[in-house]
C-alpha cells in the first residue's frame, strides 16, 4: 500500500513539474498561425533553396545552407485598427525574448527602427536563430531558423552569398507571403 501511494506521489510530482506554463517562441507562433491579422510561413529549408540550385555554389555555402533545417516568419503589419494590439503584441515579445537561453549577436536601432539578431544554443552549435524587428511605423516580424550545427560564421556565409546573389532561391516557397504582403501594402 505505501509502495502505491509513493508511485502516486512520484507521478503526480512529474506532471506537475513536467506542465510549462512559461512563454516561448514556438508557443507564440503556433498561437498566432491562424489569426488572420497575422501573416505566417513555415517552411522547411529544402523548399527555398533546392539541392538542384546549389550547383557552382561554393562549398562552405553549401555547407552553412545544408545546416538550417526549417524557418518560421510571423509578422503583424500595423494598421488603423490594430496600434494598441501592435503594442501589445511587441511587449509580449520582448518578454519572451528576454529569457535567458537567448544571446544576442546584434542589436541595430536606425531611427526608431530596431533589429535583433539572437540564437539559442551554444556558439557554435546554434538550435535557433532569432532576427526580431519592430517598425512603429509598419509593424513588426520574426523569423525563426532551426538548425543542426548552425554557427554565426554559417549565417554569416549565408547573408553573404545572398549579398553577392549566388543563392537561387525557390520564389514559390514565398509566393504566399508575397499575396500576403501586396494585399497589405498596397
Amino acid at each position: 500500500m505505501k509502495y502505491s501511494v509513493y508511485c502516486l506521489i512520484i507521478v503526480c510530482i512529474a506532471v506537475l513539474t513536467s506542465c510549462n506554463d512559461d512563454p516561448s517562441l514556438e508557443k507564440y507562433i503556433i498561437k498566432n498561425q491562424d489569426d488572420s491579422a497575422f501573416m505566417t510561413l513555415d517552411v522547411p529549408a529544402g523548399l527555398f533553396i533546392q539541392e538542384k540550385n546549389m550547383d557552382g555554389m561554393p562549398e562552405d555555402v553549401q555547407r552553412a545552407i545544408k545546416s538550417v533545417k526549417k524557418a518560421n516568419v510571423i509578422a503583424l503589419p500595423l494598421d488603423d485598427g490594430n496600434k494598441k494590439r501592435m503594442e501589445e503584441e511587441m511587449a509580449e515579445m520582448d518578454e519572451i525574448l528576454s529569457d535567458k537561453k537567448y544571446k544576442r549577436l546584434l542589436n541595430l536601432n536606425v531611427k526608431g527602427k530596431m533589429i535583433r539578431l539572437m540564437y539559442s544554443g551554444e556558439k557554435d552549435d546554434m538550435d535557433e536563430i532569432v532576427i526580431y524587428g519592430k517598425d512603429p511605423e509598419k509593424g513588426f516580424g520574426i523569423a525563426r531558423l532551426l538548425g543542426d550545427g548552425m554557427n554565426a560564421k554559417a549565417i554569416t556565409t549565408i547573408m553573404t552569398a545572398a549579398e553577392k546573389n549566388q543563392l537561387d532561391f525557390n520564389g514559390d516557397a514565398f509566393s504566399g507571403l508575397n499575396k500576403l504582403m501586396e494585399k497589405n501594402y498596397k
